[in-house]
């Protein structure tokens, strides 16, 4: 049987986790167990461009995979005026399981991808918003520049959770000069988080920048 990368999924029904999926597995009392890092990397990572995610009245997410299943749940808890949740996808195969994934009383709005969606889920939105960009598609060769559009006229800040080749929007929200971030905080903090599970601490943020940059 063949399963498709990074099998975060599989994992977490292997070890029984009471999560989608799971990034990190350490040595529990009497077998592994799992955990993910993916949201509470990301929120941590948000510390880097000044984006406080406790104080988000507006959250838009690009994407309904994996990504968006690690960070939805940590988002909707940690944001403390309940977000407008709002999730663009091709696709509405994981509409239910996102929406099992919000903390009672937190709903989401499921809007097809295009630029005119988009555009008015941004209109008029200013620094209590967050825009993520959570889609595997630039690292498929796809950099969904067709959106671009859609940041006119758009304040708030920008992050895109894809490491090394992040999408048209991303250099586009560098060149309005928005508050924006691609995957690199979240990678590391993540990282950072996995450390702190297995050995009680971990590297400095600057530390693990270095060696990845020296990749």
């Amino acid at each position: 049987v063949l399963f498709r990368s990074p099998h975060k999924g599989l994992v977490a029904g292997i070890v029984k986790a009471k999560l989608a999926s799971v990034n990190t597995l350490f040595r529990g009392k009497t077998w592994w167990e799992g955990t993910s890092t993916d949201g509470e990397g990301f929120v941590e990572g948000l510390k880097r461009i000044q984006v406080d995610a406790e104080s988000l009245k507006h959250l838009v997410i690009i994407g309904s995979g994996g990504a968006t299943s690690a960070l939805l749940a940590t988002l909707a808890r940690t944001a403390k005026q309940k977000p407008t949740i709002k999730i663009l996808r091709r696709s509405a195969t994981h509409d239910a399981e996102l929406a099992a994934l919000l903390p009672k009383g937190r709903m989401a709005e499921f809007l097809p991808l295009n630029v005119q969606e988009l555009g008015k889920a941004l209109k008029g939105k200013g620094d209590d918003t967050l825009l993520v960009q959570a889609s595997s598609a630039p690292q498929q060769g796809v950099d969904l520049k067709e959106l671009v559009p859609a940041l006119d006229g758009y304040a708030g800040a920008f992050a895109d959770l894809v490491y090394g080749k992040p999408s048209a929007l991303y250099f586009s929200a560098v060149a309005r000069d928005l508050v924006c971030q691609d995957g690199e905080a979240m990678l590391i903090e993540q990282a950072r988080l996995a450390q702190k599970r297995w050995w009680g601490k971990a590297l400095g943020y600057d530390e693990l920048a270095v060696a990845l940059r020296a990749k």
